[in-house]
């Protein structure tokens, strides 16, 4: 392999992540596990985790409480520094079965007051292989596709579910973007995402002869 596409959703380093817009959590969910179901060949999370964010304007200790109680008395403590403050954020690991009991709570307390991160998100990470949706089977040769970022091992989807939901995504092709199968192949696969993809995010990457893959920026005219 010389050559294959791939779609970004915006640049990690920006946060990686597109807007779901007003979609209710349970809307941004369903339609992005039927884009898993369609596109994919996994629909059973890689992780699953739940995220509280320390907020003045909730009766915080009350919901943490409950949470402790719910999935365990030792999340993961984390501090951000956000410019002249700090950021506290508690995370607790779920087994990936218990989706539906986290959306159920999600939606329990879906009138939190505004907050930046939440105050309460569900993180949700899918780890996959693109198929065609027709026959399910895997498109050929994405063992192949070399990593480039050592923080993504293959295609994935992070669902970030929260009063502004967001999901962030790493697609590789295993095709030629002149190639008549990917032409085909992405015209359906756009219109099954819960999102409108970045016209400025999707690379062709060239191996070139020093062995190094360099992308360049591409246009894709889906119909």
């Amino acid at each position: 392999m010389d050559k294959f596409v791939s779609y970004e959703g915006l640049p990690i380093n920006s946060g990686g992540a597109h807007g779901l817009g007003k979609k209710t959590i349970r809307e941004a969910y369903t339609q992005t596990r039927h884009f898993l179901e369609t596109y994919t060949d996994m629909i059973i999370p890689h992780t699953l985790s739940i995220t509280l964010y320390k907020a003045d304007n909730v009766d915080f200790r009350k919901l943490k409480w409950r949470l402790m109680k719910k999935y365990g008395f030792f999340p993961r403590r984390d501090t951000w520094d956000l410019g002249d403050t700090k950021q506290k954020l508690w995370t607790w690991n779920l087994n990936p079965d218990r989706i539906e009991e986290a959306l159920n709570l999600l939606e329990e307390h879906s009138d939190l007051p505004e907050h930046p991160y939440g105050p309460l998100a569900l993180n949700i990470l899918w780890n996959f292989k693109l198929v065609y949706p027709d026959t399910k089977e895997r498109i050929p040769n994405q063992e192949l596709i070399p990593i480039v970022d050592d923080r993504i091992k293959s295609s994935r989807a992070l669902l970030t579910l929260k009063p502004k939901s967001t999901l962030s995504v790493w697609f590789a092709f295993p095709f030629d973007n002149q190639d008549n199968k990917f032409i085909d192949y992405i015209n359906g696969f756009v219109q099954h995402l819960p999102f409108k993809p970045s016209d400025k995010h999707w690379r062709l990457w060239k191996k070139g002869e020093s062995g190094h893959w360099r992308p360049t920026q591409i246009n894709i005219d889906s119909r």
